[in-house]
């Protein structure tokens, strides 16, 4: 099987990573719990992605922010 191209959004985060070492991006609550959980899941997975395209081990770190808004922090970085 052949590998797609990287989305854009992929391109980003590796430039992000490489130039910065870390990505953080907030996931604001959109209505439905499992869209915004679905949301977290497409960015860590992005996040892995970038960090193939590198040649580098991503680590991810997902937290839940206490603004009683269900935001929730996914953090990338860098580990080697």
């Amino acid at each position: 099987m052949a590998e797609s191209s990287p989305t854009p959004f992929v391109m980003e985060i590796a430039r992000r990573l490489k130039a910065e070492g870390r990505f953080v991006m907030r996931v604001e609550p959109h209505g439905w719990r499992r869209g915004q959980l679905q949301a977290v899941v497409d960015v860590g997975w992005a996040a892995r992605q970038a960090g193939r395209m590198l040649d580098r081990t991503v680590r991810l770190s997902t937290s839940r922010d206490g603004d009683g808004a269900g935001t929730y922090t996914v953090v990338a970085e860098v580990v080697r």
